[in-house]
């Protein structure tokens, strides 16, 4: 019987902070340990303040795996919440560099 295979693009991840980040980790790291093959596409952990705690990634794009789930992470504009145009940049980041990391999953 073969594995299926999911894809999830979501913004946040762990380690990241964002509300839907531990939930996101939770579904996929569960659907993992039944049996399903995850890979995410999600930004580099951004929300909150994070990538002021650590240097932030100046990479366009890294894959790692993270209890057993596959993990694409891309570039992402990220800015606070106050400025409209900034958040528009933001979203835009996001899908763009999302829509192009779905060329990089490869079914095993």
């Amino acid at each position: 019987m073969t594995r299926t295979n999911l894809l999830v693009i979501t913004p946040q991840y762990a380690p990241d902070f964002g509300p839907s980040a531990p939930i996101y980790t939770a579904l996929c790291e569960d659907l993992q340990k039944f049996g399903y093959d995850v890979t995410v596409i999600t930004g580099f952990p951004h929300y909150n303040g994070f990538h002021t705690q650590r240097q932030p990634s100046r990479k366009l794009y890294q894959e790692e795996i993270l209890n057993g789930v596959r993990i694409l992470r891309t570039y992402i504009y990220a800015v606070p919440k106050s400025v409209l145009w900034q958040r528009l940049l933001y979203h835009a980041s996001f899908n763009l560099s999302s829509a192009a990391a779905t060329f990089l999953v490869k079914k095993n």
